[in-house]
């Protein structure tokens, strides 16, 4: 679940590459753009409250220029969550509050299916003064309606090997133009990004830096072998087992499973860093599994990239039996 809510919001942001205006652009755009994130529920028993903050917050500050791009998310003012591209390693760097490190992906990783986008130039509306024209993009659970301008355009060759999110396909299809508005269509709500502010700056390179001090560490999905835990020892177990037995009673003595996932930095020594919960629950169960992770002293195989043992990130789910 976690982890298919990171791709998603990868590809959401993709798809929000801005829009056309009163007058067409011939400079290529450099600056920020400040999406808002609206629900519209399809049904009034939605929780619209539970389902905004299971994503990573409601506004994006999205900056890009010819070779680099950062989106940045923010709940309440709050921040939540960035990733980073960097055209020189071709890589993305994930960082989220609460992390003590940055994992990084590689942007040329194969997409798993292809791109299955619909172009009506005649289709077209109004964001902030900019015409906007309409494209539809299907995948295999939802349709997204995203709307460009070709007021808004990048020079995208430095983004041609940038696969994830079929990226580069987009931007050749749009002759890089990036989204100001997607409205994604789910089964109970319409998820909808929306540009409220567009600037037109020349942009710092220190606004691309990584959090200072932090270790730079590998995705899981950089791996060719991922981590693997050890066998418990008999300790090991019953630190595991000491600390799943003081779990609360959260289902008033049903007999029902709750599955906590962690994740953490793996070093090249196989031992657990850093870890925090991937999803944090209401009744303390994520802190008990993270107290698992950083005092029972599992084990781990570290993960390989081309044979090399690297540090990685990796995940491991909690099981309490409650």
């Amino acid at each position: 679940m976690y982890l298919k809510k990171i791709f998603y919001i990868t590809c959401i942001i993709i798809l929000a590459t801005c829009s056309s205006s009163k007058k067409t652009s011939k400079r290529n755009f450099s600056g920020e753009i400040v999406y808002k994130t609206i629900i519209k529920p399809k049904t009034e028993a939605l929780n619209v409250d539970s389902l905004m903050q299971s994503l990573q917050g409601d506004e994006t500050r999205y900056i890009i220029n010819d070779s680099l791009y950062k989106s940045s998310y923010y709940s309440d003012g709050e921040f939540t969550y960035s990733f980073t591209y960097d055209s020189k390693t071709k890589r993305m760097y994930d960082y989220r509050t609460g992390m003590q490190y940055v994992t990084y992906r590689d942007s040329r990783a194969p997409n798993e299916t292809e791109l299955d986008i619909k172009i009506n130039r005649d289709s077209v509306i109004s964001i902030l003064g900019y015409k906007a024209y309409q494209t539809i993009n299907n995948t295999y659970d939802y349709s997204t309606t995203t709307y460009y301008s070709d007021a808004i355009r990048i020079k995208y060759s430095a983004f041609e090997d940038h696969n994830v999110g079929h990226w580069y396909e987009r931007l050749q299809l749009t002759n890089g133009a990036i989204s100001l508005k997607s409205i994604t269509y789910k089964e109970t709500h319409l998820e909808i990004l929306e540009a409220v502010e567009v600037k037109h700056r020349e942009l710092k390179p220190e606004e691309f830096e990584l959090p200072e001090g932090l270790p730079v560490i590998a995705s899981y999905s950089v791996l060719d072998e991922q981590v693997e835990l050890i066998s418990p020892t008999p300790n090991q177990i019953r630190c595991y087992q000491s600390k799943i037995a003081a779990a609360p009673d959260i289902y008033e003595n049903e007999d029902r499973e709750f599955t906590s996932y962690v994740a953490f930095l793996v070093t090249k020594q196989g031992k657990a860093k850093f870890a925090y919960a991937a999803e944090v629950d209401d009744y303390g169960l994520s802190k008990i599994a993270v107290d698992i992770i950083e005092t029972c002293n599992l084990n781990f195989r570290p993960g390989k990239k081309n044979g090399v043992i690297i540090e990685s990130e990796s995940f491991l789910p909690v099981y309490f039996q409650i």
